[in-house]
């Protein structure tokens, strides 16, 4: 299950609704390691489309073969797997 649109994952009070959506099939990038910030990516399929909405877009990307400045990459997100009351990060678990 994604969620999007999230604000505080402790508790579903939100001024503006999160949407969840059943993911369809996960494919994680054939260098994965979990044990350090290298090829930590995956694709998403979903089940059914999110509604864009105020709290809810897309993210931009370069096109293919664009020569990018890879000194001024941004990565961010908070790191977990669960919500609610029992949030722990990924790394707590290596």
């Amino acid at each position: 299950m994604l969620r999007a649109g999230e604000w505080d994952s402790k508790s579903d009070t939100e001024t503006i609704p999160f949407q969840q959506v059943v993911a369809e099939k996960i494919v994680i990038h054939k260098d994965f390691n979990s044990g350090g910030l290298f090829n930590d990516i995956a694709l998403v399929f979903l089940k059914q489309p999110f509604v864009f909405a105020e709290n809810i877009d897309v993210v931009c990307l370069p096109p293919q073969d664009e020569n990018v400045d890879h000194q001024k990459c941004v990565a961010s997100g908070w790191g977990k797997e669960t919500f609610g009351k029992h949030l722990h990060s990924e790394k707590s678990k290596l």
